[in-house]
């Protein structure tokens, strides 16, 4: 079952005060080019650009990074997945979650519980700013957002990219090459082409991507530690997993 064409929703986590940030967005209310979506707290808004090719390109907050990622999705996987979700290059987690409603809330919350187990092991125990739903309730929205941002800050300083030895931007360009092979049905496994159910992870040393089938097993691993190896994958036109 896919989307109804004209609508979807988009959600992201905002940065500086933790509270998820929901919306439906339409074909017609990107007829402007540009759409942006603000938290209630006013410090962050995720970017929404209509190109002319029908991609859109979406700058998103980061509550892992300083500053926001940039990703250009085709407009039939904006508006066409029941979920499809975008990760931050240098942590993994998912900071942006496009699809079905329920779909979308469920990822946000799948993806919580991996910031909760972040912010575990950076030795932080308060998650009062994390409600059920990824909203604050207006009673302790203020406290909630204090102790967001106390522990948001924790855990940039405690996944510091001063800390690791890659560069998230070649990540990056690395995680938007998979997406458009993905999304182009150029991504082969066990299952046959495009058939199969596929992860992306990155490695412990943070110098490889492992694109991997949760079907048959198979996977590949791309170099993304040099700028080098990374410009070599940008020509790649198939990519076939083993």
């Amino acid at each position: 079952m896919v989307l109804n064409q004209k609508q979807t929703t988009i959600a992201y986590r905002c940065p500086v005060c933790g509270m998820g940030v929901v919306s439906m967005v339409g074909v017609f209310a990107l007829s402007g080019d540009m759409l942006k979506l603000k938290c209630t707290c006013g410090e962050s808004e995720l970017i929404i650009v209509y190109t002319k090719d029908k991609k859109l390109r979406l700058t998103v907050p980061c509550i892992i990074c300083p500053k926001p990622h940039g990703f250009t999705v085709s407009s039939s996987v904006f508006f066409g997945k029941d979920i499809f979700t975008l990760p931050c290059p240098l942590s993994g987690i998912d900071i942006c979650f496009i699809g079905k409603p329920e779909q979308v809330e469920k990822a946000m919350n799948e993806s919580e519980k991996e910031l909760i187990a972040m912010l575990t092991e950076a030795g932080l125990d308060d998650f009062n700013s994390f409600d059920e739903d990824g909203t604050p309730d207006e009673e302790d929205e203020k406290d909630a957002a204090a102790i967001g941002q106390a522990n948001l800050n924790a855990l940039r300083k405690h996944t510091s990219p001063n800390e690791i030895s890659f560069d998230p931007q070649l990540l990056e360009t690395v995680m938007f090459v998979i997406r458009d092979l993905h999304d182009e049905g150029k991504i082969s496994c066990g299952c046959g082409i495009g058939c199969g159910d596929y992860s992306v992870n990155i490695s412990e040393d943070g110098e490889k991507v492992i694109v991997s089938c949760d079907k048959c097993g198979a996977k590949v691993e791309i170099p993304a530690a040099s700028t080098l190896a990374v410009n070599q994958f940008v020509h790649t036109d198939f990519l076939e997993l083993k």
